[in-house]
């Protein structure tokens, strides 16, 4: 259950409390919910103008785990895994780099470097801080996975100067024409409306 995130281990090590899957099982919530219904209407009128779901991700260990989710009614579309490894995903990409210098050496030192293959631009731990610096700057991550043609976008959503949950969504690259202000270069020229 620990592995799973149904249960966090205190920093007594003696005591649990539920992990945010627990609380994903009981609809959809997570600790904080009010962030949670903030964003549903916002994800939803979202998902709608795009025509692609969307989803609220947190870092759990070296993992992104989805705690809320708008499926589109696509005919085609990405399926979302609840929980991957952060490195292998725009949103875990981008809660990375919301982290401070200190929490991610010491991220690395507890969990490594991306596997070879999971992130194309990191070689080296150098390369991994230039690349989340540069995320952090840009405040948005796009990671296309070549094999499959996936495309995932990731924007922060910040309170006051801290981040908190992101929200991304994933969709087949070649729907990206379609979704307006957002370029293969990492800029973000224009939001969407949902997010304004």
């Amino acid at each position: 259950m620990l592995n799973r995130n149904y249960l966090e281990r205190l920093p007594d090590e003696r005591s649990y409390r539920l992990g945010p899957m627990a609380y994903y099982l009981v609809n959809h919530q997570v600790q904080g919910m009010d962030l949670v219904n903030a964003a549903k209407q916002a994800m939803a009128q979202l998902s709608n103008e795009i025509q692609e779901s969307c989803m609220l991700g947190i870092l759990r260990y070296n993992t992104r785990v989805t705690v809320y989710e708008v499926i589109a009614p696509n005919e085609l579309q990405v399926i979302n895994r609840k929980q991957k490894e952060a490195y292998e995903t725009a949103t875990g990409r981008i809660l990375l780099a919301a982290l401070s210098q200190r929490e991610r050496r010491e991220y690395i030192t507890k969990y490594g470097l991306p596997q070879p293959g999971a992130w194309e631009d990191v070689q080296d731990e150098e390369d991994l801080y230039r690349e989340l610096d540069k995320i952090q700057k840009k405040e948005l991550a796009i990671q296309i996975a070549t094999q499959s043609g996936i495309l995932g976008v990731a924007v922060p959503i910040k309170k006051g100067r801290r981040s908190l949950p992101v929200w991304g969504f994933f969709c087949p690259k070649y729907a990206l024409r379609k979704i307006n202000g957002i370029s293969l270069s990492g800029k973000c020229t224009k939001p969407p409306n949902a997010l304004i």
